[in-house]
């Protein structure tokens, strides 16, 4: 999904803190590996256990950038620490940042997460997150400043022309008024009848220069409901055309079988073209995530 911006987790096999020690070198490989590669770090956060990095998808799959630097991480994880055997968990989890209020709320989620885990009184205490770079760009106060951090500062604006400064103190009244909810849901928890969450900022011009900066790109990757379909819907569409001896429940029982294999490449792939995630496909389908990725079509 070019230019698409997504937010990418990434967690330690065991939920080991091992990480502590190795965040300085963990930094410097998100630098180094960004240069490498055709996406763009938007923020990142390293914690004990896990990784958080909001990037701007390039031409090229998410992989390019996160395979090798996963690879190099583990590698520093082994040699440091002893490790034997797989160090992340899983694959990287991602989730597509379709609108500017899921891109905002991800930021200061990757920003306050050290916060909310009591590793730090406030996001400006922690060290290994962006939080830090942001706000030192913002303190020059340049309005026409164009690197990544500036423009990520831009979604918090409200109104034409705001200052950096001005960004930088909506973006911290943003960062409070997540901190606020999390103690109104702490003192109430969900009962609708008392908890009464503060009314969420407004940033208009953020929203605006979020669709200047995202938007099209969003709106070419989001198909329509009518246009997607469900997936049961879309299997049996291609069932009946291609392959209609077969059941929707031999589709999804895991068989290996020719003619299974070659109707479940086929429904990947228009599953995928129509807007579904590789990991949704993969559920459906009751097979793992790199099995849906090996049978994908190759990324143009």
């Amino acid at each position: 999904m070019p230019g698409v911006p997504f937010h990418l987790t990434s967690r330690i096999q065991g939920h080991e803190p091992v990480f502590v020690g190795l965040e300085s070198s963990i930094v410097g490989m998100f630098e180094r590996a960004e240069r490498f590669s055709d996406a763009r770090i938007i923020a990142h956060s390293v914690m004990p256990n896990h990784l958080h990095l909001i990037v701007s998808q390039g031409q090229r799959p998410l992989a390019h950038l996160m395979q090798p630097l996963l690879r190099r991480i583990a590698w520093l994880i082994a040699r440091s620490r002893k490790w034997e055997g797989h160090v992340f968990e899983r694959r990287y989890r991602d989730s597509a940042c379709m609108d500017a209020d899921y891109l905002r709320h991800a930021i200061a989620y990757v920003h306050l997460n050290a916060v909310r885990a009591k590793l730090c009184p406030a996001a400006d205490d922690y060290l290994w997150s962006s939080h830090g770079r942001l706000c030192a760009v913002a303190a020059s106060d340049r309005t026409t400043g164009e690197c990544k951090t500036s423009r990520m500062l831009r979604l918090f604006a409200s109104n034409p022309g705001q200052s950096l400064a001005g960004c930088l103190a909506n973006y911290r009244l943003f960062l409070q008024w997540r901190l606020d909810c999390d103690r109104a849901r702490a003192e109430h928890g969900d009962c609708e009848t008392r908890l009464v969450l503060p009314d969420c900022p407004v940033f208009r011009e953020g929203d605006s220069h979020w669709a200047l900066t995202f938007g099209r790109d969003t709106m070419i990757h989001r198909p329509t409901e009518e246009a997607r379909g469900d997936l049961s819907d879309i299997a049996k569409r291609l069932l009946s055309q291609h392959s209609p001896e077969l059941s929707l429940e031999r589709l999804r029982s895991g068989e290996s079988g020719r003619m299974v294999v070659h109707a479940r490449r086929r429904f990947i792939a228009r599953a995928i073209d129509s807007g579904y995630r590789t990991g949704a496909v993969a559920r459906y389908l009751n097979i793992s995530d790199s099995a849906v990725s090996r049978s994908a079509p190759p990324s143009s």
